[in-house]
């Protein structure tokens, strides 16, 4: 939710709780934006309450830098672990990820030689190796007309 743009409005907001006959406290959190009514509200506030509620926020500082500070520890625990258990199956031989690669290697190789080979309509007795170069096809002369540029080939289109 936004700020009001002035206190009339703001007082108006937070006196909601006490008009329905309860007691309450407001807290509103305040952006760059809004700093200009918060120095408007904070000087027509007492003092008491922004002290009581700041010494609060001060107290949760250290235990949030202590939680910070055992999850920081936690996760270099995890990592080493992680690093201590990879390094064991090394030296037992059990590397995962080569197992893993194998596996994957011989399954792929299984179905290949289940599938089996395509079977042809038409026995091919003339099967020569290829040699690897694939001959291009032969443009065809009107196209090769016009795209020559040589000087001969100018004349030669010009004159027929």
């Amino acid at each position: 939710m936004n700020m009001p743009v002035s206190l009339k409005q703001y007082v108006h907001r937070v006196g909601r709780t006490a008009r329905a006959g309860r007691v309450g406290r407001s807290i509103s959190l305040v952006g760059e934006s809004e700093r200009k009514i918060l120095k408007e509200i904070v000087a027509s506030n007492k003092g008491d309450v922004i002290e009581a509620y700041k010494k609060r926020i001060e107290g949760f500082e250290e235990s949030i830098k202590r939680i910070e500070e055992e999850e920081k520890a936690e996760r270099a625990l995890r990592l080493a672990n992680e690093e201590l258990q990879r390094s064991e199956l090394k030296l037992e031989g059990k590397d995962e990820l080569r197992d893993r690669r194998l596996a994957e290697f011989q399954i792929r190789a299984a179905k290949r030689a289940r599938k089996g080979k395509k079977i042809r309509a038409v026995v091919e007795h003339d099967e020569r190796p290829s040699s690897g170069k694939k001959k291009r096809k032969a443009k065809s002369s009107f196209t090769a007309e016009l795209t020559a540029v040589g000087k001969k080939d100018v004349k030669r289109f010009r004159h027929g």
